[in-house]
């Protein structure tokens, strides 16, 4: 079988790397479109499609482009496995575009039993939806990253939440300078609108663009992990760090008991750190407080090779009842 693997940077590219691993001899085509405009994703991925000629289009996640990449399929009648459909996200328009995704799709790779209810709620098919777990916690169990040894410091990363108010940059900025005694690591902004704002804010600030392996091993030994991406809810738990989750970005995902919710100013943010602090402290001593060991709910290794087992034996119909 023929695939043809379509990423659009560090956001998929990260997951979607242990999937291609573990698909082995298959004939595999890998594609990124990090930076492109929607109809130039389109345009390069028609002319990938027609040299080409995959059997299944491989995507993964929300992102705009790989939204190109399924219209593009879409026309050309080939088959879209796509991984990560059914959650929510509502503070940033990725919620719709993956919900657009999931339905030009034709086979689906979920994470969790309520991502599946979801789609079946919009129309898909349940024979066509799998459970598999999250693929990008196979990185986490290939890194080996040894026993946690928490440091004093933070990773925090801030994107855009494209369907809330800007300025929550400047109230984690503040609300981070009130714990002196750690340091800041501060991980690359994605490519949304209103990314050079939070660029501009970060100037002068400890930014660094982090390969896979490094940005793991960061957050394995951080106190927390701080701010918007979906990486604190889905990987940052197996990681045995717990996570401060910073606004409406991540509104609507489904989260483990490691992971904070806080309001977008100084004050909600400094009481997400404290609590966050007192889970790594306090372990399994308060049931009310913190009802388990950074359960995640996204599950733990194994996703990948499911994914490619199910693969391995499916008929996907292009053609769609609903």
């Amino acid at each position: 079988m023929r695939v043809l693997a379509v990423t659009s940077g560090r956001a998929d590219a990260s997951p979607m790397a242990p999937v291609i691993k573990a698909l082995g001899e298959w004939d595999i085509i890998e594609v990124n479109y990090e930076g492109l405009h929607v109809h130039e994703c389109t345009q390069e991925l028609r002319m990938q499609l027609i040299f080409d000629r995959p059997d299944v289009v491989l995507l993964l996640g929300d992102r705009y482009e790989t939204l190109a990449a399924a219209l593009a399929a879409t026309v050309a009648k080939v088959p879209i496995a796509h991984i990560h459909g059914g959650e929510a996200s509502f503070g940033s328009f990725d919620n719709q575009i993956r919900d657009a995704i999931s339905k030009l799709a034709h086979i689906h790779f979920v994470a969790a039993e309520p991502f599946k209810e979801r789609l079946i709620a919009i129309g898909e098919d349940p024979e066509r939806i799998h459970v598999v777990g999250a693929p990008g916690l196979d990185n986490i169990d290939l890194a080996e990253l040894g026993p946690r040894k928490p440091g004093k410091f933070f990773v925090a990363t801030y994107h855009p939440p494209t369907l809330g108010e800007s300025g929550g940059i400047y109230a984690l900025i503040e609300a981070l300078d009130r714990f002196p005694d750690y340091n800041v690591i501060w991980t690359g902004v994605n490519n949304d609108p209103g990314n050079e704002e939070i660029k501009a804010a970060l100037e002068g600030h400890d930014c660094r663009s982090l390969g896979l392996l490094d940005y793991l091993v960061l957050c394995r030994h951080a106190a927390a992990v701080v701010g918007n991406s979906s990486s604190g809810i889905i990987e940052a738990p197996t990681l045995g760090v717990p996570t401060v989750n910073v606004g409406p970005r991540q509104d609507g995902r489904l989260k483990g008991d490691s992971v904070v919710d806080c309001p977008e100013n100084a004050e909600g943010i400094e009481e997400g750190i404290y609590l966050a602090l007192e889970y790594e402290a306090l372990r399994l001593e308060d049931d009310d407080l913190y009802m388990g060991y950074y359960h995640n709910p996204y599950g733990g290794p194994g996703a990948s090779q499911k994914i490619a087992d199910i693969l391995a034996t499916a008929e996907i119909e292009v053609r769609k009842s609903w």
